[in-house]
């Protein structure tokens, strides 16, 4: 009977100790589904210099997205865009605004733009991770601050699309191969 209240013990020891790894694991998981670990933000500001921008439409970031993120303070704004693509039968158009916050600093700011049928503009924060979203449904008449969990699928689809796109940006052009020493002359 004690051997067997002891194999009981140490099993439900070792199961707990095991948990912490496998929430680890599961976080691991969740993490490359929802977007990976990287932070497109702090990718976007180390190359931020040297990412070829084009000055952004003035009318390109609606009023009323500007006071629901609290953003569109840049004079004038930066923009880079991703070719459209077609899914599930819709074009989408995907812009990466470089703008300003509205706070007493006016910090860098990052917008993501996802526009298909409805239209999304996504507040990135320095950590990399959603901060605020807009969204305008095809049809509606007005822009809505939207959950982050109801934003999240889209936000993290992009920042993977942004995240592939900066790492080709704005790097130093690959060094060209040393030439080859002439061979001597004969004499």
């Amino acid at each position: 009977m004690k051997n067997h209240i002891a194999h009981s013990f140490l099993t439900r020891a070792l199961f707990l100790l095991a948990i912490p790894a496998v929430l680890g694991l599961a976080g691991q998981l969740v993490a490359a589904q929802t977007g990976g670990p990287y932070n497109v933000f702090k990718e976007v500001m180390a190359k931020k210099d040297t990412i070829v921008w084009r000055e952004a439409p003035e009318n390109l970031i609606p009023a009323p997205v500007c006071n629901l993120l609290q953003a569109c303070a840049g004079n004038p704004d930066k923009l880079i865009v991703l070719a459209p693509t077609t899914e599930n039968g819709q074009k989408v158009g995907r812009g990466l605004i470089l703008t300003k916050l509205q706070d007493a600093k006016h910090s860098d700011s990052l917008l993501m733009l996802d526009q298909g049928l409805d239209v999304y503009f996504f507040l990135v924060s320095p950590d990399g991770v959603l901060q605020k979203a807009a969204y305008h449904q095809a049809g509606g008449t007005s822009w809505l601050a939207i959950a982050n969990s109801l934003a999240q699928p889209t936000f993290d689809k992009d920042k993977k699309l942004w995240h592939d796109r900066v790492a080709q940006l704005g790097g130093a052009p690959a060094a060209a191969a040393p030439a080859k020493p002439a061979a001597p002359a004969a004499q």
